[in-house]
């Protein structure tokens, strides 16, 4: 679930170096559960279906996952992250902001003071 979070809402999730990352979290999960499998003996036969069952569909559910939404372009903006839209969508790519009051330069705030001396 932790791989399919960060997958979901993370801004960097189409840069190859974390598709590497999360390639290698979950081989190694995979990797952890397959060697308790075959510890366990012929007595855990029940379990062991349900997960080899979930060794198979996991990796295809991230795939599919990964391959309808946060590899398209956009994902990360439409799922509210800080990426940019992509350059098709007619939205502002920085909502309106309005102007902020000008503020006293250090020099005239060192000298309001002064005039009262």
């Amino acid at each position: 679930m932790a791989l399919f979070h960060a997958a979901g809402t993370g801004t960097d999730t189409r840069l190859g170096p974390q598709l590497v990352l999360y390639a290698g979290c979950l081989l190694t999960v995979v990797a952890a559960v397959w060697w308790r499998l075959v510890r366990a003996g012929a007595t855990a036969v029940r379990i062991r279906r349900w997960a080899t069952a979930a060794l198979v569909l996991v990796p295809v559910a991230l795939v599919a996952f990964l391959a309808g939404g946060p590899l398209r372009p956009g994902w990360a903006h439409r799922a509210g992250g800080t990426a940019q839209p992509p350059a098709s969508s007619t939205a502002p790519a920085v909502p309106h902001q309005s102007p902020t009051p000008p503020h006293q330069s250090d020099q005239q705030a060192e000298h309001e003071g002064d005039d009262a001396e």
